[in-house]
């Protein structure tokens, strides 16, 4: 009953029911539900620097935080089970040296429709002994498949990072104007212990913006030294 509460108070959120049926990231839902950083991860900007990629994705996870990846646009013609520009959980990832091998889990919220490529459930590579080491339970249409790194490199554009887990929240926030007066404003953090922090800087959404109300959405831009 709370997923469909909580899909009420978005669509209220964004005005109606039309305007939230047009996709988006889980980024947005994960700031909306816990006020907290979630990181954009650029796929294809690894694309030459697929360990570094795999490294990072690794330790996220052994952070314990929630991972989503969306997958690329495809054609018509792309018959490989996945849905075209549609958000996954990244479950897990498994490294087998022996096997010089490096595997992806992810679940399809649906709970159906899976990769049917290279290490999905019906898969012939599947030994027992892999089976194993990644704990394969068996092959059913719940939305759960595997899939070789360099598949998730092909046909999957962005994963996003939401950076929380127990003992994280929200220290404090403000809401910042820009007016003829203040065109420019500044900022002060004074940090007083030495801790994890992520600073989070929101804007409207252009989805929630009525058209007919003279605004002009920019994005913005951090610019980091």
């Amino acid at each position: 009953l709370w997923v469909s509460l909580f899909e009420k108070a978005w669509a209220k959120i964004n005005g109606c029911y039309a305007r939230i049926a047009s996709g988006g990231h889980c980024g947005e839902a994960f700031d909306a539900l816990t006020e907290s950083y979630t990181e954009l991860i650029h796929v294809q900007g690894y694309v030459d620097r697929r360990e570094l990629l795999w490294n990072k994705l690794k330790k996220e996870k052994e952070n314990n935080y929630v991972m989503c990846a969306g997958s690329k646009h495809f054609g018509l013609w792309d018959n490989n089970g996945l849905i075209s520009n549609h958000a996954y959980t990244l479950m897990n990832l498994y490294e087998l040296r022996e096997e010089n091998l490096k595997l992806v889990k992810l679940r399809n919220p649906w709970g159906e429709k899976e990769f049917i490529g290279d290490w999905s459930d019906k898969s012939p590579k599947w030994t027992n002994e892999i089976k194993k080491k990644v704990n394969f339970d068996e092959a059913k249409d719940d939305g759960i498949f595997y899939m070789s790194y360099d598949d998730f490199i092909k046909y999957y554009a962005i994963v996003e990072v939401l950076k929380i887990r127990e003992g994280y929240g929200t220290v404090a926030s403000c809401k910042v104007k820009k007016t003829e007066a203040h065109k420019c404003q500044i900022i002060k953090f004074v940090i007083n212990e030495k801790k994890h922090i992520f600073i989070n800087l929101y804007q409207k959404n252009p989805r929630i913006i009525i058209p007919k109300i003279s605004y002009l959405f920019l994005p913005v831009f951090t610019l980091l030294p």
